[in-house]
């Protein structure tokens, strides 16, 4: 009877942060009713930056989704982050569907302009798309520019700042700095 009612309970919460979110930010995000979304999950949304959250969505706890300055950050259907992770944008950041994201992943689809004057204000953007069915370990850090193909897995650790294609394992190799391997399923 308790696990009944605690399941309950977790679906009205989940529900109810739906409807606040939907109230403050209004067509800057579009959530769909079974997305399950922890209570710590922070949206942070400037200026005309939009949030998409497909079907069946799960958020743990202590995720930020931060758009700026015209930023989209779309998740579609059936894609699982886990807690502590960072998504950035100010351009455009998709995670297609069925994908996982393990604890403590950072995205940014941007860089800082450090040749720029305004180092603080000027940026240099480009997308980062992740394809369906994409496993990235925990401690990731996904960089701008970057496609990860299809049913590929990025190992725990790895920072990523080139493109990888369908069906890879990326990681970096322990024994020397910098370097990557990519293999083949």
């Amino acid at each position: 009877m308790v696990t009944i009612i605690y399941k309950c309970w977790k679906k009205i919460k989940w529900k109810l942060k739906i409807i606040k979110l939907k109230i403050l930010f209004g067509s800057k995000v579009d959530l769909k009713w079974s997305a399950r979304i922890a209570g710590t999950v922070k949206f942070r949304i400037n200026g005309n930056g939009k949030i998409s959250l497909g079907e069946n969505v799960e958020l743990r706890e202590n995720i930020i989704l931060n758009v700026s300055d015209g930023g989209c950050i779309q998740i579609k259907d059936r894609v699982f982050i886990n807690d502590d992770c960072c998504i950035n944008s100010r351009d455009k950041i998709v995670i297609e569907e069925d994908s996982i994201l393990g604890q403590g992943i950072k995205m940014y689809d941007h860089d800082h302009d450090y040749r720029s004057n305004n180092i603080k204000t000027d940026f240099v953007t480009s997308p980062i798309i992740i394809k369906d069915n994409v496993w990235i370990g925990s401690n990731v850090i996904v960089l701008k520019g970057v496609a990860i193909g299809s049913q590929s897995v990025v190992a725990a650790g790895t920072v990523v700042r080139c493109n990888v294609a369908n069906n890879r394992l990326f990681y970096t190799k322990t024994g020397g700095y910098g370097e990557k391997v990519i293999e083949k399923w």
